[in-house]
């Protein structure tokens, strides 16, 4: 009688040992195949298929938007880590799924013919370029509050925005260069912009922008009739604009910045950047920055036929970042410092 009872306690043991592993089985098949959720693993560098980090979880990487939005949280960074191709990856690009305030960094790196859309939260979006030649839309903003910084965007298909704003949305744009073949910026929504470029092919229609969209009230659109214009620059106060005007805290002792190339020297009493574009530059242009120290970040194109196009004086940095200053006729860069 031992041994039975020895024997029955052991398949009751047995028993409980496969119901355990059944019900952990059915768990892992209930969850998609993918069982119960599982910290993703932390890696000293991202893989191949790498894509994206969330700075709230360094050191783990993901290869889906899909499993960064769902960690995300309010006030994280998302980081892309390399060029996303969506001719070999997803051709739509969805930043709608998450309520919350974050900020998708693209580090530097393309997304290329893949339209992003963007609905809910408070969604930052900045830092590198958004190419497409396949969809009437890169970037939509169809709902909560969007902000576009650094970007350059380019929608190229027949009739495409670069970027489209919906009726229930806020988009404000700080930065960037912005064209699509039909608009730069349309939509039923409201946009507000501080500063950056607009344009669309000359054989769109009359505007690049069009909609609801204010010039910031600290900022200066050229031309000054810029809602029937088909190119736009959105100048900041700290920022010059080339054709354009001085103003506070920058002083012209030469003559007006108007008449772009101008002789003369101009004081710098502020960290500023310089944009547009200007070509048939005869004259030379001087930034003294005195003992100021302070920067002036050129992503300005200037072309012209002199080797002094470009002057510097003072102990100040001058930083050329995506600008051009050459001399047309030998290809030269054409700046020239003079050591205070």
């Amino acid at each position: 009688m031992k041994e039975i009872t020895k024997a029955n306690r052991l398949k009751k043991l047995l028993l409980v040992a496969l119901i355990a592993t059944a019900f952990a089985l059915a768990n892992f098949g209930a969850f998609g195949g993918a069982g119960l959720p599982v910290q993703k693993a932390s890696a000293a560098e991202p893989g191949p298929g790498d894509y994206f980090a969330l700075d709230s979880t360094p050191g783990v990487y993901y290869e889906t938007l899909t499993e960064v939005l769902s960690e995300v949280g309010n006030g994280d960074t998302i980081t892309l880590l390399q060029d996303y191709d969506g001719n070999a990856l997803l051709s739509s690009f969805s930043l709608t799924t998450s309520p919350y305030d974050y900020t998708l960094d693209l580090g530097g790196h393309t997304i290329r013919d893949s339209s992003i859309g963007i609905q809910g939260g408070a969604v930052t979006l900045k830092n590198g370029a958004v190419i497409n030649a396949k969809h009437t839309v890169a970037i939509s903003a169809v709902g909560g509050d969007v902000t576009l910084d650094g970007l350059t965007v380019s929608a190229t298909d027949s009739g495409a925005d670069a970027v489209w704003v919906g009726g229930f949305d806020t988009l404000t744009v700080l930065s960037g260069d912005y064209y699509g073949s039909y608009r730069a910026l349309g939509g039923t929504g409201s946009a507000t912009v501080v500063s950056g470029h607009f344009a669309c092919s000359a054989t769109s229609i009359s505007n690049c922008l069009v909609g609801s969209v204010t010039v910031h009230a600290s900022s200066t659109a050229y031309p000054a009739a810029w809602s029937t214009a088909k190119e736009v620059w959105i100048v900041a106060p700290d920022q010059i604009y080339i054709p354009g005007a001085f103003t506070a805290p920058y002083s012209a002792s030469g003559t007006g910045w108007n008449y772009i190339p101008a002789t003369g020297t101009y004081d710098i009493y502020g960290d500023v950047t310089v944009v547009g574009a200007y070509s048939g530059a005869t004259d030379g242009i001087t930034f003294d920055f005195g003992t100021s120290n302070k920067t002036v970040t050129w992503k300005a194109e200037l072309y012209g036929n002199t080797q002094d196009l470009v002057q510097l004086q003072g102990a100040g940095t001058f930083l050329v970042s995506g600008g051009v200053i050459e001399n047309a006729s030998d290809n030269s860069l054409a700046c020239t410092v003079t050591e205070p």
